[in-house]
């Protein structure tokens, strides 16, 4: 379509609601109704036509791809009359910025030494640019030979105001660090300046030992600086800053610990490793409060004691005692499922071929959603594996043994204690009666006894019916008057990702799991990053009102690249 004149469509499109308006009124084609205002009416046809025309003209699909909610606002605003004002709702795109914040253990974050440049620096002389950029003296880091030794590389300190915009105040505080990484002094792009929370590489890059760090700060008089190990984290900033589907996604990555003053306001929070778990207990309010918030990843591959902590349970993961077979590939599988249609999207949108995954379980963690034990909508599980639900089925008691009870009928009926593993696992009685249920003696059914009291208030339950008991899901085998079991008969999935749509215990965001990897590959990092895309707000907004007369218009479209992607956009028009 022929690029429309911004300058003048403003003006065009106003005459032509003007005329299509008094046409339809002039041959009474279109009346408001009696008890509406024509201004009001008026509003309702102008924010339809403009809502229809930019999805027509394709510019909200280019606003969407650039991440440009601004432009949507914009553009609406120009075309419609100086007080027609539109804000916005964006469903289903990752079209504003994501905050990510990567938890940092205390053997993660090193504290070392500064010290000024001296006569015989292997850069001695050759730090002229960075004198020049510095209001004050460069410094360099004073560290083990151990760790040079590690990162073959040097790291110098300046203070870059004011031409470092962030941290302009005229002040002596030193915010940016330059790396040598062997390229004698000669500092390219890649090696700085880094400022304060950037993350930069310490070392070469084809050396296996360098490492990944986020530069934290400096303290010139202490003689001190301070880096964050954040190797997953540059991973996953630097696939979450690829096109979307073609989208420019926006991204922004931090590592924090507990008693960073700027824990709260991120979008997810990434836990990493199960030696994170402990370190959760003195920290349960304020991760309650910050879990309200923000979405919760964990990056962990979990024995039974750490799906036991408090904070995990509140999260409503759950280790289970079904065992299942370790095999050498996990052949992950999407699941039909809404949450899994979306990361799955995601994940396609990236690039991403589900065949090429490797992840693994990571423990025998399940979602804890409903009575199937595990989740009743699954992300993404492997196809070739199940659990072995043995331990979850209900069998005679090894303390009981059948008793026969009177009955309305001649067949036998008969009595017993049932072991089933209750809601902690931890085996429980359940008084279970074998009774007839026709004159002929060939039907049998169950009759359970949950209270204990005597009145067996569930039943009869057939063979293939199913009954709920400690929140799972169970179907009586009866082979006979004194034979009988109650097998399990929910989900026998391995996921892959677990996932909480609305957490267990805790009123607020999302969470996830996945098994942890110091280094993932490339589709699993792909799968990681779709994973944080899901849990992020679904909506982003864009110009809200608090106006109390408005009209509202909705569009539902696709952002089409390697598949489609769908979108909703609600928009809400007031004066």
């Amino acid at each position: 379509m022929e690029q429309l004149n911004r300058k003048g469509i403003g003006y065009s499109i106003e005459a032509i609601l003007s005329a299509v308006i008094l046409f339809t009124f002039a041959f009474g084609a279109v009346t408001p109704p009696e008890t509406q205002e024509f201004s009001q009416f008026q509003n309702e046809i102008a924010a339809r036509d403009l809502t229809h025309m930019i999805k027509k003209t394709g510019d909200l699909n280019i606003f969407l791809r650039n991440s440009n909610t601004g432009g949507v606002r914009s553009e609406l605003s120009s075309v419609s009359s100086k007080n027609l004002k539109a804000s916005g709702t964006v469903s289903n795109l990752p079209v504003g910025e994501t905050q990510i914040a990567f938890h940092t253990m205390p053997s993660e974050i090193h504290v070392n030494g500064t010290e000024p440049v001296q006569s015989g620096d292997r850069c001695d002389g050759d730090l002229t640019s960075l004198d020049a950029s510095s209001e004050e003296p460069i410094l360099r880091a004073d560290v083990s030979q151990s760790l040079v030794n590690r990162h073959t590389s040097y790291l110098y300190f300046g203070d870059n105001d004011p031409l470092n915009p962030s941290g302009y105040n005229g002040k002596e505080d030193y915010d940016t660090v330059w790396v040598d990484n062997g390229t004698k002094c000669v500092f390219s792009p890649s090696e700085g300046p880094y400022g304060i929370n950037d993350i930069f590489l310490w070392g070469n890059s084809s050396d296996p030992n360098s490492r990944y760090y986020e530069f934290k700060n400096i303290n010139a008089s202490k003689g001190q600086f301070t880096v964050y190990e954040a190797d997953n984290a540059f991973d996953v900033k630097k696939m979450m800053n690829k096109d979307l589907n073609g989208i420019n996604t926006d991204t922004v990555v931090n590592t924090v610990n507990f008693s960073s003053p700027d824990i709260y306001g991120y979008d997810v929070m990434v836990f990493q490793e199960n030696e994170t778990v402990p370190r959760f207990n003195p920290y349960e309010s304020l991760l309650s409060d910050m879990a309200s918030n923000t979405s919760i990843l964990l990056l962990m591959n979990m024995t039974q004691s750490d799906a036991q902590n408090s904070f995990i349970r509140d999260l409503g993961f759950k280790w289970t005692p079904m065992d299942y077979s370790p095999v050498s590939s996990y052949r992950a599988t999407f699941s039909t499922y809404g949450n899994s249609d979306n990361i799955e999207s995601y994940f396609l949108g990236l690039g991403g071929e589900p065949r090429d995954l490797s992840l693994k379980p990571g423990g025998q963690i399940i979602s804890n959603q409903g009575s199937r034990e595990t989740s009743r909508d699954d992300i993404l599980y492997a196809r070739n594996v199940r659990y072995s639900s043995g331990d979850l089925d209900g069998e005679i008691s090894p303390s009981s043994s059948w008793s026969s009870t009177s009955g309305p009928t001649s067949c036998t009926h008969n009595e017993a204690d049932f072991s089933i593993p209750g809601s902690s696992y931890s085996s429980q009685n359940v008084p279970v009666k074998n009774i007839d249920v026709e004159d002929g003696c060939g039907t049998r059914a169950l009759n359970i006894d949950f209270d204990d009291d005597g009145d067996f208030e569930t039943g009869p339950v057939l063979e293939d019916e199913i009954v709920e008991v400690f929140d799972r899901r169970y179907s009586p085998t009866i082979s006979g008057a004194s034979s009988a079991s109650l097998e399990f008969v929910g989900s026998k999935k391995v996921e892959l990702i677990n996932h909480r749509k609305a957490l267990e215990n805790i009123s607020g965001a999302k969470a996830a799991r996945m098994a942890y990897e110091s280094d993932y590959e490339e589709d699993d990092l792909k799968m990681v990053a779709s994973t944080i895309y899901w849990l992020r707000d679904d909506n982003v907004r864009f110009k809200s009102t608090d106006q109390k007369s408005y009209t509202a218009t909705k569009i539902v479209g696709g952002v089409e690249n390697k598949i489609f992607l769908p979108y909703r956009l609600d928009l809400r028009w007031s004066r």
